[in-house]
């Protein structure tokens, strides 16, 4: 997973946009500003605004706290990074252990290749006269 980045985007209007991303450790939250670093030692400071979606989907900027894992995705203007969001990532849903649905599309747990045979056949729908 990247750990910091900048990319030129074009937006819907046509004007180009620098966008960052950066994970890494909250090192100072205040309600106007965020700093970030990364593993490899990369720091950064984004601005907060009314605009800024801070925490796990909408919180406040004083929910996050020192050292808390964040993904922050921020416009850049010169030198100024406004952070758009920034993701507590610890407070996120854990995935679900991906190796109990058997992966590759080979079945989950209790798959059997030679019970297809025997299988019902899936109902169908009737839309508009025509058979799905």
């Amino acid at each position: 997973m990247p750990l910091h980045g900048e990319q030129v985007l074009e937006t819907a209007d046509g004007v180009y946009e620098t966008v960052a991303t950066q994970r890494g450790t909250v090192d100072e939250v205040t309600s106007a500003e965020l700093t970030v670093t990364s593993e490899d030692g990369y720091s950064r400071t984004y601005t907060l605004t009314a605009e800024s979606l801070v925490d796990e989907w909408s919180g406040d900027a004083v929910d996050l706290a020192l050292g808390d894992n964040v993904m922050v995705v921020a416009t850049v203007d010169g030198s100024v990074a406004t952070a758009a969001r920034a993701i507590d990532l610890d407070a996120l849903p854990s995935m679900p252990d991906r190796s109990s649905f058997g992966g590759h599309g080979h079945g989950g747990p209790g798959w059997d290749r030679d019970s297809l045979d025997d299988a019902t056949p899936a109902p169908t729908a009737t839309i508009e006269g025509s058979s799905v």
